[in-house]
C-alpha cells in the first residue's frame, strides 16, 4: 500500500505505541490527525517536523465518552476531509490478580479499550461505506490470542478485539472496507514498563512501528509482530495447554518476583 497522502486517523497517539506509529506514518508522508484525551500532550510535534514528508493534525479525543468520540470523529473528518484509515490503538491496562482488581479500573478497561474502538469505528465506518474504500486496523496484543495471568481483564478487552475485527470483516470486505489486526507483545513504553513481566522479547515502540508499516503494506488481516510472538500463538495454536503453563510461569512467576 502506498501511504503518501493517505489520510489516517490514529487514536492513543500521544505517547507508546501510537505516538510512534504516527511518527512513521508522518514520514512515510501519510496525513495524520493525531488524537489523546489531551490536546496538549501533542508538544512532540514540532520536534523534526522538517524532516517529515507527511501532514500532522492533533485534536482531542476520550475514548471513555461516546460523545467525546463522536464530535472527535466529526472534526477529524472535516480536518481531513476524509479517512482512509482507521487504527484504533489507544489502550489503559493494569495488573492485579482478578480478586484484588479495582471493579471501576476493569470497567474503564472495557469502555476505553474495547467500546472505544466499537463505538469509533461506527462513527467512521458509515462513511466509508459510502465511498467504499477504507481500512480499519484494530491493535489488539499477543495476550489477547495467548492470555496472561495478572492481566485477565486487559487480555479480555484484546480478544474482544479481535472476535469483533473478525466479524466485522465478514460484514463488509464485500464492500471496500479492509479490516485488520494487528498483534504486537510487551513493548519498551510507559505502559508496557508499568506492567511486571519477564519476557525473552521487548521491542521498543519505535520497531512495533516499524512492523505495523509492514503490515499496512502486507495483505495479512492479523499481523503478529515479531518472531517470538509468532512463537507462542504457534504454539497455542498446536498445544494450548503448553502455551498456558508458559504464560502462567513468565507471568505469575515475574508479579511474585517482583
Amino acid at each position: 500500500m502506498e501511504l503518501k497522502n493517505k489520510k489516517i486517523l490514529v487514536t492513543g497517539a500521544s505517547r507508546g505505541i501510537g505516538r510512534a506509529i504516527a511518527l512513521a506514518l508522518l514520514g512515510a508522508g501519510a496525513e495524520v490527525y493525531l488524537t489523546a484525551r489531551s490536546e496538549e500532550s501533542f508538544a512532540f510535534l514540532r520536534e523534526g517536523a522538517a524532516a517529515r514528508t507527511g501532514k500532522a493534525h492533533a485534536g482531542r479525543l476520550d475514548l471513555a465518552s461516546p460523545e467525546s468520540i463522536r464530535e472527535g470523529a466529526d472534526r477529524a473528518f472535516a480536518v481531513l476531509g476524509g479517512i482512509d484509515i482507521l487504527v484504533n490503538n489507544a489502550g489503559i491496562t493494569s495488573q492485579s490478580l482478578v480478586v484484588d482488581q479495582d471493579p471501576e479500573q476493569a470497567e474503564r478497561e472495557v469502555r476505553v479499550n474495547y467500546l472505544g474502538a466499537y463505538r469509533l469505528t461506527r462513527a467512521v465506518l458509515p462513511r466509508m461505506l459510502e465511498r467504499g474504500s477504507g481500512m480499519i486496523v484494530n491493535v489488539s496484543s499477543t495476550i489477547g490470542s495467548v492470555p496472561s495471568p495478572t492481566q485477565a481483564n486487559y487480555c479480555a478487552t484484546k480478544a474482544a478485539l479481535v472476535a469483533f475485527s473478525e466479524a466485522l470483516r465478514g460484514e463488509v470486505e464485500d464492500r471496500g472496507i479492509d479490516v485488520r489486526v494487528f498483534l504486537p507483545g510487551h513493548t519498551q513504553t510507559e505502559m508496557g514498563r508499568s506492567i511486571r513481566l519477564k519476557t525473552p522479547q521487548r521491542m521498543t515502540a519505535e520497531e512495533v512501528a516499524a512492523h505495523f508499516l509492514r503490515a499496512l503494506r502486507s495483505k495479512r488481516a492479523v499481523y503478529v509482530c515479531g518472531g517470538a510472538n509468532e512463537g507462542i500463538i504457534r504454539i497455542h495454536r498446536m498445544f494450548p495447554e503448553a502455551a498456558r503453563r508458559i504464560m502462567k510461569d513468565i507471568a505469575l512467576g515475574s508479579f511474585r518476583s517482583a
